[in-house]
């Protein structure tokens, strides 16, 4: 609201000075920054009618101020205002874009949450083996979209449970052959859960084919190979790795070697021999 910017920024209005020095709005302090014989046009920069600042055009004097140069100067606010305004546009999406993604990823997480309460488990397990799919993920150099739709998959990964009955999911001991084929079903559960929620649409393959097996005997689709998602492929072996060295209310947690050395044992029959490698080589990454 002060000196020649300032009355420019106010009225909205391009103003012209022949002389800086002589201009009345410029304020004493900014005097002897002005140096002498220097001529001025200052116009608004607008965009959507709305002053953003104001762009000033200065040029040794004395100076003629013809139509043509006037409009050659308000063209450069006008570019301005509107290369701002599209910015400040942009800007305001993607912060918007950040608020959803935070909205939606506490949810995830929230679920996440009410599936561990209720399997007896603890959100730590959530935790850890995202953590270890991640780094497997990370090594394969995945691009960040595809580490992220990696994430959402790996908090979801038992969503699933939630159509287990109780008496089967909070079961202390090993399950029958019938209760163990109702369990099988939590993977097409989560699939038919969470298939219409669109920005959920590339992690899904998570909590749907992580019970898949390279040799083609997993569950729900009996997929084989390469065939079976790489996401599910990354997860199934930090899921396998932290299932195997947790304890569990019917029986203790393995070993950190035994659980190592079974992992190794299942390459190429339960998991993709080339992650195997992978998994190996990321050990220092995920101990605790």
């Amino acid at each position: 609201d002060e000196s020649i910017s300032g009355g420019i920024f106010q009225s909205g209005k391009t103003r012209l000075s022949p002389e800086i020095r002589e201009d009345p709005l410029l304020i004493p302090r900014n005097l002897p920054l002005i140096p002498s014989g220097c001529a001025n046009i200052g116009v608004p920069v607008v965009y959507e009618d709305k002053v953003l600042g104001v762009f000033h055009l200065s040029i040794k004097a004395p100076l003629s101020f013809s139509k043509e140069l006037v409009e050659f100067a308000e063209m450069f606010g006008s570019y301005s205002g509107i290369i701002i305004g599209r910015i400040e546009y942009v800007r305001a999406l993607k912060e918007a874009e950040k608020q959803i993604k935070t909205a939606y990823d506490e949810t995830l997480e929230g679920w996440a949450r009410a599936i561990g309460y209720r399997d007896n488990e603890t959100f730590q397990h959530t935790l850890r083996v995202t953590k270890i799919a991640l780094t497997i993920g990370e090594a394969l150099r995945l691009d960040e979209k595809t580490l992220e739709n990696l994430r959402r998959g790996a908090i979801l990964h038992d969503v699933g449970k939630i159509g287990i009955p109780d008496n089967i999911l909070r079961k202390p001991k090993a399950f029958t052959k019938e209760e163990k084929s109702i369990m099988r079903t939590h993977p097409s559960f989560a699939y038919e859960l969470l298939r219409p929620i669109a920005f959920l649409k590339e992690a899904l393959v998570v909590p749907y084919c992580h019970h898949e097996r390279w040799d083609g005997k997993g569950y729900p689709q009996g997929l084989k190979g390469e065939d079976i998602p790489l996401l599910a492929r990354i997860f199934s072996i930090a899921d396998v790795y932290d299932a195997m060295t947790s304890d569990r209310p019917y029986r203790r947690a393995w070993t950190h070697e035994v659980a190592l050395e079974h992992i190794r044992s299942q390459s190429g029959k339960h998991f993709d021999p080339q992650i195997v490698d992978v998994f190996f080589g990321i050990l220092d990454k995920i101990k605790d």
